[in-house]
């Protein structure tokens, strides 16, 4: 069917994430942790009755029809004629999300259960009983757990790979909209799909993990890092090739070599990046950071690639863009030079 790629087929129970309207006419692939919130509050004001639901949690399942709930006729009909969109996020910043908002946010009550079972894996002598307050675990922990254990919990919605939630490789997606420009990608859905007169996207408040990624992933073991870059292979490819980045070469692992090396530039000490990348020799530490920071040079973006970073991102005024087929970051408060590899 045209609707199709040559891929294995998903079975109807695993199409639960997707969400359909008939009367208007669109099929959304729900990914948790980029922005499925507010687009299902979007997508419900299109509804009549609207109003009756306005003080619902837009994630209530009754609210919505899946197509895990209907036969394989009736959703390639649909799969033909709807327009079928869905928003994805970086992997790795969206694993950060879900355990922020999970483990210690609002919605810690959760991961009750997840928890525990997290301790007894790897600390045994901790486990406490189930509670909203008790069993907290390292974000180290949860990467782990979650790329080692064959637990059905492992593979919740909030972490699951969004191949293995919209399989993106088999439908055909009229649209796939990105977190990173969401505001853009959104208005776009919304022209498209002919809803932009009818309803307009909430205000959303910009996400805490960018500011907070490298004080996290810099915790987290090289072998878990390795392990998530062949879980989220393809995830992690889908947004190297949004950005113009296939030609580098990226592997998951090169965030670790570039977070250190960023580290070290912006804090010049090599007693913290020590610290933080857990190196037990400093003479093996000196070479790994010269070898980043003489790559720095040869890395460039694409006039594409730097659109698409200063139109999504909000730097600081200490940390200002300057353009053109590269972005290099600047110091204007301490109006530091960063150092070379044979400063080091």
């Amino acid at each position: 069917m045209e609707h199709f790629e040559q891929n294995p087929q998903p079975t109807r129970q695993q199409l639960g994430q997707l969400l359909f309207d008939d009367e208007n006419k669109y099929i959304y692939c729900a990914v948790p942790k980029s922005a499925s919130t507010p687009m299902k509050t979007t997508l419900l004001n299109l509804r009549n009755d609207s109003e009756k639901f306005a003080k619902w949690n837009p994630h209530t399942p009754r609210l919505w029809k899946h197509m895990s709930e209907y036969n394989i006729s009736e959703n390639s009909k649909r799969l033909q004629t709807y327009f079928k969109f869905l928003f994805v996020r970086e992997p790795l910043h969206r694993l950060l999300s879900g355990y922020e908002d999970k483990f210690f946010g609002k919605n810690r009550l959760y991961t009750n259960g997840f928890r525990q079972l997290i301790v007894k894996a790897y600390r045994p002598e901790d486990v406490e009983d189930v509670s909203t307050a008790t069993n907290n675990v390292t974000f180290a922990e949860f990467l782990r757990f979650i790329v080692t254990s064959s637990n059905y919990l492992t593979r919740d919605d909030h972490w699951r790979q969004y191949e293995h939630l919209c399989f993106p490789c088999t439908f055909k997606f009229d649209f796939i909209g990105h977190f990173e420009t969401l505001a853009d990608d959104v208005a776009y859905v919304l022209k498209k799909a002919g809803f932009n007169q009818r309803v307009t996207f909430p205000p959303f408040r910009s996400s805490r993990v960018l500011s907070n990624f490298m004080t996290y992933y810099s915790q987290v073991p090289r072998e878990i890092i390795l392990r998530l870059g062949e879980a989220f292979r393809n995830d992690f490819a889908h947004h190297c090739r949004r950005f113009d980045l296939l030609r580098h070469k990226f592997r998951p692992y090169s965030l670790r070599r570039g977070g250190a090396t960023f580290l070290f530039q912006t804090t010049g000490s090599m007693e913290t990046a020590l610290l933080k990348g857990r190196w037990q020799s400093s003479r093996v530490a000196r070479i790994y950071l010269a070898d980043g920071l003489s790559c720095l040079p040869h890395l460039t973006f694409s006039s594409k690639a730097t659109e698409i970073v200063l139109s999504s991102i909000s730097f600081s005024f200490s940390q200002k863009i300057m353009l053109k087929d590269r972005l290099v970051l600047k110091s204007v408060i301490e109006e530091r030079t960063y150092l070379r590899p044979d400063e080091i």
